[in-house]
């Protein structure tokens, strides 16, 4: 069946994700540049705390959904990540 095309995308990208809402402070990364684990990708303002945002994987960042400032709610994605590249 045709109805799963759209899966081995998803697969084969890491979602890095709000861990709570907040708001963007810094993003450290542009896409293309390569990322390590544990890199520091972005730091979250949350309740006047910040928060680095770590990459979960080695890879390279695919695209930003976000930008400094925005608000962002607990679970959207930030950034996607496109292992081992």
């Amino acid at each position: 069946m045709k109805g799963d095309d759209a899966m081995p995308e998803d697969e084969a990208r890491i979602a890095v994700t709000a861990p709570m809402s907040g708001i963007i402070l810094n993003l450290n990364v542009a896409v293309g540049d390569r990322v390590t684990s544990g890199d520091v990708l972005a730091l979250l303002e949350i309740m006047k705390m910040e928060t680095e945002i770590n990459a979960p994987s080695s890879g390279t960042v695919e695209s930003i959904e976000v930008t400094r400032g925005q608000e962002v709610s607990m679970g959207d994605v930030l950034l996607w990540i496109i292992p081992g590249q």
